[in-house]
Protein backbone atom coordinates (compact mmCIF):
# COMPACT_ATOMS: atom_id res chain seq x y z
CA UNK A 1 0.00 0.00 0.00
CA UNK A 2 2.98 2.50 0.65
CA UNK A 3 4.65 1.96 -2.76
CA UNK A 4 1.66 2.10 -4.65
CA UNK A 5 1.05 5.71 -3.53
CA UNK A 6 5.14 6.82 -3.95
CA UNK A 7 5.21 9.53 -6.76
CA UNK A 8 8.40 8.49 -8.16
CA UNK A 9 8.67 11.26 -10.34
CA UNK A 10 7.79 13.64 -7.72
CA UNK A 11 10.55 12.17 -5.53
CA UNK A 12 13.79 12.16 -7.71
CA UNK A 13 12.36 15.74 -8.88
CA UNK A 14 12.24 17.43 -5.14
CA UNK A 15 14.57 15.38 -3.46
CA UNK A 16 17.80 14.59 -5.99
CA UNK A 17 17.02 17.37 -8.72
CA UNK A 18 16.04 15.36 -11.47
CA UNK A 19 19.46 13.20 -11.41
CA UNK A 20 17.68 9.75 -11.71
CA UNK A 21 15.75 7.49 -13.11
CA UNK A 22 12.03 6.67 -11.31
CA UNK A 23 11.91 2.32 -10.83
CA UNK A 24 9.48 0.47 -9.53
CA UNK A 25 11.28 -2.60 -9.17
CA UNK A 26 12.69 -3.99 -5.92
CA UNK A 27 15.77 -4.43 -7.50
CA UNK A 28 17.57 -1.97 -10.33
CA UNK A 29 18.02 -2.85 -13.59
CA UNK A 30 21.53 -4.63 -14.07
CA UNK A 31 21.46 -6.11 -10.79
CA UNK A 32 21.44 -9.98 -10.52
CA UNK A 33 17.38 -11.22 -11.36
CA UNK A 34 16.66 -7.47 -11.72
CA UNK A 35 13.69 -6.85 -14.64
CA UNK A 36 13.99 -4.58 -17.14
CA UNK A 37 13.71 -1.12 -17.02
CA UNK A 38 10.73 -1.48 -19.11
CA UNK A 39 8.76 -3.91 -17.44
CA UNK A 40 5.66 -2.19 -15.43
CA UNK A 41 6.41 -2.56 -11.93
CA UNK A 42 4.17 -1.29 -8.94
CA UNK A 43 2.92 2.43 -9.85
CA UNK A 44 1.19 5.03 -7.69
CA UNK A 45 -2.97 3.51 -7.96
CA UNK A 46 -3.76 5.35 -4.51
CA UNK A 47 -7.35 3.50 -4.82
CA UNK A 48 -5.51 -0.28 -4.90
CA UNK A 49 -3.46 0.90 -2.00
CA UNK A 50 -6.32 2.13 0.17
CA UNK A 51 -7.87 -1.42 -0.99
CA UNK A 52 -5.15 -3.31 -0.12
CA UNK A 53 -4.83 -1.40 3.95
CA UNK A 54 -8.31 -2.31 3.94
CA UNK A 55 -7.47 -6.43 2.94
CA UNK A 56 -5.15 -6.31 5.63
CA UNK A 57 -7.48 -6.26 8.48
CA UNK A 58 -6.62 -3.01 10.06
CA UNK A 59 -9.25 -1.30 7.86
CA UNK A 60 -7.22 2.16 7.41
CA UNK A 61 -3.74 3.84 7.99
CA UNK A 62 -4.30 5.34 11.12
CA UNK A 63 -5.21 2.15 13.01
CA UNK A 64 -1.62 0.62 11.71
CA UNK A 65 -0.09 2.21 15.06
CA UNK A 66 3.24 4.00 14.87
CA UNK A 67 5.62 3.57 12.17
CA UNK A 68 9.46 4.17 12.91
CA UNK A 69 10.76 5.21 10.19
CA UNK A 70 15.24 4.70 10.40
CA UNK A 71 17.37 6.49 7.99
CA UNK A 72 21.06 7.37 7.39
CA UNK A 73 22.03 10.82 9.13
CA UNK A 74 22.38 13.21 5.49
CA UNK A 75 19.68 15.86 5.02
CA UNK A 76 18.61 13.95 1.65
CA UNK A 77 17.80 10.80 3.59
CA UNK A 78 15.28 13.33 5.68
CA UNK A 79 14.14 15.18 2.92
CA UNK A 80 13.24 11.88 0.85
CA UNK A 81 11.42 9.97 4.35
CA UNK A 82 9.45 13.31 4.91
CA UNK A 83 8.52 13.56 1.54
CA UNK A 84 7.46 10.01 1.39
CA UNK A 85 5.22 10.70 4.81
CA UNK A 86 3.31 13.58 3.60
CA UNK A 87 2.25 11.60 0.14
CA UNK A 88 1.39 8.69 3.02
CA UNK A 89 -0.62 10.94 4.84
CA UNK A 90 -1.94 12.82 1.37
CA UNK A 91 -2.57 9.48 0.09
CA UNK A 92 -3.97 7.11 2.69
CA UNK A 93 -5.19 9.50 5.33
CA UNK A 94 -2.34 8.40 7.66
CA UNK A 95 -1.51 10.72 10.50
CA UNK A 96 1.94 12.90 10.64
CA UNK A 97 2.35 11.42 14.49
CA UNK A 98 2.28 7.96 13.25
CA UNK A 99 5.68 7.93 12.05
CA UNK A 100 8.80 8.67 13.68
CA UNK A 101 11.39 9.40 11.48
CA UNK A 102 15.18 7.99 13.01
CA UNK A 103 18.42 8.89 11.72
CA UNK A 104 20.72 6.58 12.77
CA UNK A 105 24.72 6.26 11.72
CA UNK A 106 25.67 4.54 9.31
Amino acid sequence: AFSATIDRERLIETVYGSEGRPIYHLTPPGTLHALPIEYVGLSIDTADALNLIVLSGFRACPFLGNIDYMITESDQALQHAELLVDMWVQELGCRTSQFKIQQVPQ
